[in-house]
């Protein structure tokens, strides 16, 4: 068992006196038989000293004394990024209740991830809704009082009958306005067909950020910023064995 240093510290100790009473030895043998005497109250205190430090190391200790008073708290630390996490995943055309999931860009807007087939009665007539779409704080068909909101992507592949979608690449922005009084939502789709068709089957990504843009005139803070990453596959082919699995991370750091 190996031994504490409580343990070692009173052999160290008696190590130390041998060792001292050894170093008197070797002086009085190189002062002679005439030296002694003179030398002996030189050595004889060292050895003193030596024997006390043993004896209080081998005494046994008090009891602990009282816990002093805490200190003051200190300052609160900055909060970290606010992490969300979306997953949309159905298969076999069961996609009613499991095609759209929620998330929230704190002080812009409230989202939702949809992953809508054609063949749904809320597929827009027949193309689906395969999208990412923000609904400002402002509420429905009024002004944004404060900054215009507004967000960019940059959405990568699509359809893969296209043989070029590996290197398709696309930059997208939307934002509400001032002058938007009758828009309380924008949306950017992951489809890249045109309006009234949509991919049979796409797989790809999208990243982007959901931020603000202030009025000359506010004087209000602005909120972070909500960046966001998705990535995609569905195939509608077959409206049997339909299926979408749609992944998404969205962050905003806190102020």
């Amino acid at each position: 068992m190996r031994k504490s240093r409580s343990q070692h510290k009173p052999q160290l100790q008696v190590a130390l006196l041998v060792g001292l009473v050894a170093s008197a030895a070797l002086l009085a043998l190189s002062l002679g038989d005439g030296g002694r005497a003179a030398d002996a109250a030189t050595v004889a205190q060292p050895l003193a000293a030596a024997q006390a430090a043993n004896e209080r190391a081998q005494a046994k200790r008090g009891p602990r004394g009282p816990r002093g008073p805490a200190g003051p708290r200190g300052e609160a630390g900055l909060s970290g990024p606010k992490h969300q996490f979306i997953s949309l995943n159905w298969q076999n055309n069961q996609y009613a209740g499991r095609d759209v999931q929620t998330f929230t860009a704190p002080g812009i807007g409230e989202g939702e991830v949809q992953c809508i087939p054609p063949q749904s009665p809320d597929g827009d007539k027949g193309d689906g809704r395969m999208r990412i779409q923000v609904f400002h704080d402002d509420g429905v068909k009024e002004n944004p009082s404060k900054w215009a909101t507004t967000m960019w992507v940059t959405r990568f592949g699509g359809n893969v009958d296209d043989a070029n979608r590996r290197q398709r690449m696309v930059v997208k922005t939307n934002r509400i306005k001032r002058s938007d009084d009758n828009r309380n939502s924008f949306s950017e789709s992951m489809d890249t067909a045109p309006i009234g068709q949509y991919d049979p089957e796409s797989v790809g990504s999208m990243v982007g950020i959901i931020t603000t843009e202030p009025f000359e005139d506010t004087t209000a803070e602005q909120p972070a910023p909500t960046t966001f990453r998705l990535s995609w596959h569905w195939n509608f082919k077959d409206v049997a064995s339909s299926r979408c699995y749609v992944s998404g991370t969205f962050v905003t750091e806190q102020r």
